[in-house]
């Protein structure tokens, strides 16, 4: 069986095993028993109410709110394991199919989406819509363990591995923002050096693209002007053709926002040429300034001309 862990809008319905390891939890848990050990959740910090993926949390280990994290809880105690953020971050390199035995492959992927959901609701995201699932998955996890780092012991059947694929889709719905609080949006940056930027001419055709990370919703002129002619897209774009009698120099600023209403401003020079004339900013239109061994390879040919004729005076 093979197993992508990709966002789905309509999540596979639990069994009515799963919903019955997630309901003896929830009864545990109302009688004092705890879903994490103190340990694994000491957040540091406020953290925003949103999600991230799986590959977030492998890739940004200087991120994680916390340096612990439980898998596998039994409604009357025992499963349980506790696991190192170095621990944890191997579990989430396993890469998928690991071992080619269908239930071993979906248990490590319900550990891998297990830890990021955990890590969401530690970094501060609400965990309203998914408590029942992460119980759920902490007590399949916690029936058919010992979890190991790589490869896991799993003892499962068909009903147990169809449970794992359903908790599976559940937590990445949540990871993924299709449910719950909704994916992190984290501020853009603007990539493309500040400065002046590619040259144009009066009536020629300008096409620049700015560059951003993490997203930006939008692209928007928040000082100076772009020259008539010319205009900035929501994409980052700067289009057109320059204007007759356009041909200056222009400063302005660009303000790249995401989703949140984060930004980043970078300001950007641009000249503009008339036409016929050379735009030294223009792509092709570089001067080549010889290096310091190319002047002194001239100065030695002029040089050995000038030695030569003076031999050929002397001869004379």
């Amino acid at each position: 069986m093979s197993l992508t862990i990709t966002p789905h809008l309509r999540p596979r319905p639990l069994s009515w095993r799963a919903r019955l390891y997630g309901l003896a939890l929830a009864c545990a848990a109302a009688l004092g028993l705890t879903l994490f050990a103190p340990a694994a959740f000491a957040a540091v910090g406020v953290f925003p109410n949103c999600t991230n993926s799986a590959s977030y949390w492998q890739n940004n280990p200087a991120a994680w709110p916390v340096n612990q994290v439980t898998l596998g809880q039994l409604p009357m105690g025992g499963g349980l394991g506790v696991y190192s953020a170095a621990e944890a971050q191997q579990i989430l390199a396993i890469p998928p199919n690991n071992t080619g035995d269908p239930f071993t492959d979906n248990l490590t992927a319900l550990a891998q989406a297990l830890i990021t959901a955990k890590l969401n609701i530690a970094q501060g995201a609400d965990d309203a819509t998914i408590a029942p699932s992460i119980l759920a998955a902490d007590a399949l996890i916690g029936l058919h363990g010992p979890l190991a780092v790589a490869p896991m012991n799993a003892l499962g059947d068909a009903q147990a591995n169809a449970d794992a694929i359903a908790l599976i889709l559940d937590l990445n719905n949540y990871n993924f923002g299709v449910m719950g609080p909704g994916v992190c949006q984290y501020p853009p940056v603007i990539t493309t050096p500040a400065g002046a930027l590619a040259g144009g001419t009066e009536g020629v055709a300008y096409n620049v693209q700015l560059g951003a990370s993490n997203n930006p919703a939008g692209w928007s002129l928040t000082a100076g002007a772009l020259p008539a002619g010319l205009a900035l897209g929501n994409d980052g774009r700067i289009t057109g053709a320059p204007a007759a009698g356009s041909a200056g120099d222009y400063a302005f600023s660009v303000k790249a926002t995401n989703a949140d209403g984060d930004s980043a401003v970078v300001a950007f020079t641009l000249k503009i040429s008339p036409p016929g004339a050379v735009n030294p900013q223009a792509a092709g239109n570089i001067t080549a300034v010889p290096t310091l061994g190319e002047t002194a390879l001239v100065l030695l040919g002029l040089g050995l001309l000038g030695m030569g004729g003076l031999t050929l005076r002397r001869r004379a």
